[in-house]
């Protein structure tokens, strides 16, 4: 048997398996069909196979014959495909790359003539998605995890996707991101195109991929737990089926969230939220579309409408437009929570829930140190638990109870002062 191991493109919608097995001749001829091309790969078997386990995430494939007497299967993805022999006592081999033609000679082997042939998906890939209801601390989650792995961050909220309104849709500063890449922000340029939940989903295959290819692990985090699920459980890429995925849930008290939402908009209104959705107003701009959506640009509409009219007129509307921002914020939350619900409860998704309310009932550094013992560090004993299970990647226990450094303790103070 040999493993071979599959290339990083598209998937793979077709294979078919020839084989010839006597007492004089083992050879296998593989064909691969991907969407632009062919290739084809002998595989001469006469090797002695040693046998470690595979990995509990490996998928097993059973091929059956058509009448030309050959095999077919459909729907591998990326990942590893070996060859095996149930009379085989393990498997073993080198990878090699789909485009070799050549006959790849290993020892000897004890093949039946009669032996079925099975094609098993090997490893699947690590994910971790941070999930949970708007300013919980996902972001800052997100960052604190990949502090401690060699991670890059995957943006999955449909909002943060355009260019421009960084206080709106609180875009995670570049100092808060502490050096760890990230993905996703800021690439569509048009504020009225559409993201539909299918262009989600491609543009985030595509740069996981990236992401796996550079051997790093993705971490995906946002609130549009909609396309999410759209991506998770999509019927037609198996992403489950190529992917092991690891849900952590940060969950904080929607009462305590609520007045936290409320200090965190006057913030935003501080910093300058006022003036940025003022450079992009447009009169009877339709808010139904792109970045438009984002809550805090339709409900400045009737201020900018009315910025001619006296002062105290446009203070008033200006408190109402700021109390609509902290409304409809807490009514997403409300939305979110219960569509976390329903993934968990509905749908079957293994979620781990941190409950971070206390961090949010605390100040300053009170708020840091809760942060770490009751999120952060549960958080990475879960990831580490779901990293180490098949040894990919490991997370020492001594760096989960090493204290971070000033500068990471600083910024964290930062945002819950």
């Amino acid at each position: 048997m040999c493993r071979l191991a599959l290339p990083n493109c598209e998937h793979i919608f077709m294979t078919s398996c020839r084989s010839k097995a006597s007492s004089m001749e083992k050879l296998i001829s593989v064909r691969f069909q991907t969407f632009n091309h062919s290739h084809c790969l002998n595989l001469d078997l006469t090797s002695v196979i040693h046998k470690p386990t595979p990995s509990r995430n490996q998928r097993t494939i059973r091929v059956t014959k058509n009448p030309a007497n050959a095999t077919t299967i459909q729907g591998v993805h990326p990942g590893s495909v070996r060859v095996q022999f149930p009379s085989m006592v393990g498997w073993c081999g080198p990878t090699v790359p789909f485009n070799c033609a050549s006959p790849i000679p290993l020892d000897q082997v004890k093949m039946k003539e009669n032996d079925s042939v099975e094609y098993v998906s090997g490893y699947k890939h690590k994910i971790v998605f941070v999930m949970g209801c708007t300013a919980t601390g996902k972001s800052k989650l997100a960052v604190d995890l990949a502090t401690f792995l060699s991670s890059e961050i995957i943006n999955s909220d449909k909002i943060q996707f355009y260019r421009g309104l960084d206080i709106v849709t609180n875009k995670i500063a570049e100092s808060d991101r502490l050096g760890v890449p990230h993905h996703l922000l800021g690439i569509i340029d048009d504020p009225d195109a559409d993201l539909t939940a299918g262009e989600f989903c491609r543009r985030l295959e595509e740069t996981i991929a990236e992401i796996i290819g550079r051997r790093r692990l993705p971490i995906v985090v946002g609130g549009s737990n909609n396309y999410i699920e759209a991506l998770v459980d999509n019927p037609i890429t198996n992403f489950r089926s190529r992917f092991d995925c690891c849900f952590v849930w940060i969950n904080v008290s929607l009462p305590v969230l609520y007045r936290y939402i409320a200090k965190r908009v006057d913030r935003m209104v501080e910093v300058g939220l006022v003036e940025e959705v003022r450079e992009m107003f447009v009169p009877g701009a339709n808010y139904s579309l792109g970045i438009r959506r984002a809550i805090g640009v339709p409900e400045m509409d009737a201020y900018f409408r009315a910025e001619q009219n006296e002062e105290a007129y446009k203070e008033d509307l200006l408190k109402s437009a700021i109390q609509e921002i902290k409304d409809n914020t807490c009514k997403l939350a409300l939305r979110q929570l219960r569509k976390i619900h329903r993934l968990r409860d509905e749908r079957g998704w293994g979620l781990h829930r941190i409950d971070a309310t206390t961090v949010f009932e605390k100040s300053g550094e009170d708020a840091v140190d809760e942060w770490m013992n009751v999120v952060l560090k549960p958080s990475l004993a879960i990831v580490g638990d779901f990293l180490n299970e098949d040894h990919e990647q490991k997370i020492s226990s001594k760096a989960i109870e090493n204290p971070i450094r000033d500068w990471r303790l600083q910024r964290t103070l930062r945002n819950f002062t």
